[in-house]
């Protein structure tokens, strides 16, 4: 048995058991922005007519941030830069 908790059953134990699995899948897909750099660079595309203008990463489980931070500011953010 694994040591952590399943979303579902974290949801259920916080008080959303109401929360559907896709619910959970679209909230998870709204904040988390997975793949390649033009992927995600036309996922951070579609949120910003919400009017979001910063974006923050999330390095947690990455071993050589740094090389993350370049690969970042090489393949995402000159998508951007006015």
């Amino acid at each position: 048995m694994s040591e952590f908790a399943s979303p579902s059953r974290l949801a259920e134990d916080c008080g959303f058991s109401h929360l559907t699995k896709l619910d959970s899948q679209r909230l998870i897909d709204f904040f988390l922005k997975p793949g390649a750099p033009d992927d995600i660079g036309e996922q951070i595309s579609g949120v910003l007519p919400l009017g979001v203008n910063n974006i923050s990463t999330g390095l947690f489980t990455i071993i050589d941030k740094k090389d993350m931070m370049r690969r970042i500011n090489r393949g995402i953010m000159p998508m951007f830069r006015a």
